[in-house]
């Protein structure tokens, strides 16, 4: 869960830098770059999450 944390509050900050990007006229390279990376958080973010309902359904809600 930590890790989807992580992902999602990084996901937000790249979303947020590219509207402040886009909103001051940035030049277009930053701006597809800033896009890159949002884009690869949030396949990690998919992927992360998929893992974790797998993890969830093979071996349960074991609290140990």
């Amino acid at each position: 869960m930590n890790n989807i944390n992580t992902l999602e509050r990084r996901l937000k900050d790249a979303q947020r830098i590219k509207r402040y990007l886009i909103k001051n006229n940035a030049s277009k390279t930053k701006i597809s770059e800033i896009k890159r990376i949002e884009n690869f958080l949030d396949v990690e973010l998919n992927k992360e999450k998929v893992v974790n309902t797998l993890t969830n359904l093979y071996f349960g809600n074991q609290q140990d």
